[in-house]
């Protein structure tokens, strides 16, 4: 077997590490946020959002200082509704008070996708350049 050179080998090691991040961490993140929204499980909903924030707000914010600001606001809207609306919150189904799991789930919406905008802006998902002759 050649030996490896070194220079491959430090070239390697990053790309590994992105990729672990990117496939296994962020991408499981992203998974559990989906999984928890379609089962209608709104405390496991805003645990996998929270979550999602803590393992990508790094790379969020080398695009936007401003973001931390507007997740906050987002994430105090959503615990407002729960406060509001604490059986809902602990409900699967929101059958006793719909208006109340709605307005949770509608706070909880809001932050998800303002966590994939940015997660969009800060390249997370991938920039591939189109191939000239596929374009």
């Amino acid at each position: 077997m050649p030996a490896q050179d070194s220079t491959n080998f430090d070239n390697a090691l990053p790309y590994d590490l992105r990729q672990i991040y990117a496939v296994n961490i962020v991408g499981e993140h992203l998974q559990d946020v989906a999984r928890a929204r379609k089962m209608n499980d709104l405390q496991s909903y805003y645990n996998c959002l929270k979550d999602l924030w803590v393992i990508t707000q790094s790379k969020i914010k080398e695009k936007d200082k401003k973001a931390p600001e507007e997740y906050k606001k987002l994430l105090n809207k959503a615990i407002e509704r729960i406060n509001q609306n604490p059986n809902e919150f602990k409900s699967k189904s929101g059958y006793k008070n719909p208006k109340g799991f709605y307005e949770i789930e509608q706070a909880l919406n809001e932050l998800e996708m303002f966590l994939y905008d940015k997660i969009e802006e800060a390249k997370m998902f991938g920039s591939k350049q189109e191939t000239e002759h596929l374009a």
